[in-house]
């Protein structure tokens, strides 16, 4: 039970508490639709998105992760994952 990092279902006052952080967000944000990340998700945003679409995505634990990064490639466009060049080239900061 201490582990925060497990998979473990959440309790009813995480449950509230999230909800009511993604109800702010919602409310804040606008979103025309909410890509919910599994079925707990889904019922959350279900329940209290008002205006946007809800769409739900396999989650990625316990084996799902290929369907998962499937359907947001589908929802997303994404045709083939690009390299990114993370170097930083800076003269300014290099040491002598």
């Amino acid at each position: 039970a201490g582990d925060s990092f497990s998979n473990r279902a959440h309790n009813s006052r995480e449950r509230i508490a999230g909800e009511e952080l993604l109800e702010l967000l919602i409310e804040y944000l606008k979103p025309k639709r909410i890509i919910a990340v599994g079925n707990d998700a889904e019922k959350a945003a279900m329940r209290v998105s008002k205006c946007a679409d809800v769409i739900k995505v396999r989650h990625p634990s316990y084996g799902g992760q290929n369907i998962f990064l499937s359907q947001i490639k589908t929802l997303y466009g994404i045709n083939e994952p690009r390299q990114m060049d993370l170097s930083i080239s800076n003269e300014a900061c290099s040491r002598t």
